[in-house]
């Protein structure tokens, strides 16, 4: 091989690499992502019982 197509297949080479570890980027990621879901549920929770203490005012002022 001509030295500049050696050179070009190196460079090729080191693409392919950069992209495997993208893709090990977005696996992780993608790991993340049912974190962010569990953190919207927990959300809601915190919704619900925010609810619950003005239920709970409520009731208090009821008495």
């Amino acid at each position: 091989l001509p030295r500049g197509e050696q050179r070009r297949t190196e460079e090729n080479r080191g693409e392919q690499r950069r992209t495997e570890e993208n893709r090990g980027e977005q696996r992780r990621t993608e790991e993340k992502r049912p974190l962010r879901r569990r953190t919207e549920e927990n959300r809601g929770e915190q919704r619900r019982t925010e609810e619950n203490r003005g239920e709970q005012r409520r009731t208090e002022e009821k008495r």
